[in-house]
């Protein structure tokens, strides 16, 4: 009878995992969850699907510890919520951390959720800067807050970044943001370089990249250091007579597009 039961089709099926990843991707995220409890096979590929893509980087930090809000601050783009954990972070967490994190190819960090300082101090310590692979999968990273912290989700195969220059950041803040792309990640075809609403006053202190040698010349060193990348799109401030004179020296760029800015330029 055990042997019957093997040679069905319905239950070759369901031990195939190429059939079942199909299966998987065409669920609902709660039926995905569900498929992972079902038995250590279905685990494995139903969580591969479920952690592919997470809309929501406090999802991923609550695998270490449970967060709580300890500030809350208001924005022109509505209230910003800073993170930390709740309770300390302990070693078996990490396997957990591992267990999930290795699965992961796409990461957005909302612009209305911060980290506090207690959070980098678990998750980057100053002396593995830019040395963890925190997320050794992920290729795409989409970070709307706080643009000089992005790192600490570091991985050797990204290529496609998109960044969001932080309003609350000074003109050097924003030029350390930009000189840090290439040297954190080299390897990027695609990068966007988006500014908040806050930036686009005409008082504000970016102005216009043209009346700001050194951002200008970060831009400029920032193109040249990135070899492969093919697409790109910043805002319109960016694109100076010498940064767009400088992309059609770039071989391997084949698109660039100037982001509109609502109430600036």
């Amino acid at each position: 009878m055990a042997g019957s039961l093997r040679a069905l089709p319905s239950t070759r099926v369901l031990s195939n995992p190429e059939l079942l990843g199909h299966i998987f991707s065409a669920s609902t995220l709660h039926a995905t969850t569900v498929h992972a409890r079902v038995c250590k096979a279905w685990f494995e590929l139903a969580i591969e699907i479920i952690w592919r893509e997470v809309p929501d980087l406090t999802c991923l930090l609550q695998l270490l510890s449970p967060l709580s809000v300890v500030d809350e601050v208001e924005s022109r783009e509505g209230p910003v919520k800073f993170y930390t954990f709740g309770g300390e972070v302990e070693e078996n967490e990490w396997d957990r951390w591992d267990v999930y994190a290795k699965h992961i190819r796409k990461l957005v960090a909302q612009h209305e959720h911060a980290l506090d300082d207690d959070i980098f101090e678990v998750l980057l310590p100053p002396s593995d800067m830019f040395c963890q692979n925190t997320l050794p999968n992920l290729q795409c990273l989409e970070w709307y807050t706080m643009s000089n912290s992005y790192p600490i989700f570091y991985s050797g195969k990204l290529i496609h970044l998109t960044l969001r220059l932080d309003p609350p950041c000074s003109l050097e803040c924003v030029c350390e943001a930009i000189s840090m792309i290439p040297r954190v990640n080299p390897h990027l075809e695609s990068l966007t370089l988006r500014l908040a609403e806050q930036w686009t006053d005409a008082d504000t202190e970016l102005g216009h990249c043209s009346n700001n040698h050194n951002l200008e010349k970060n831009i400029l060193e920032m193109l040249t250091s990135l070899k492969v990348l093919t697409q790109l799109s910043m805002p319109a401030r960016f694109f100076t007579p010498k940064v767009t004179r400088h992309l059609t020296k770039l071989g391997n760029l084949t698109a660039s597009k100037s982001l509109p800015i609502p109430d600036g330029d």
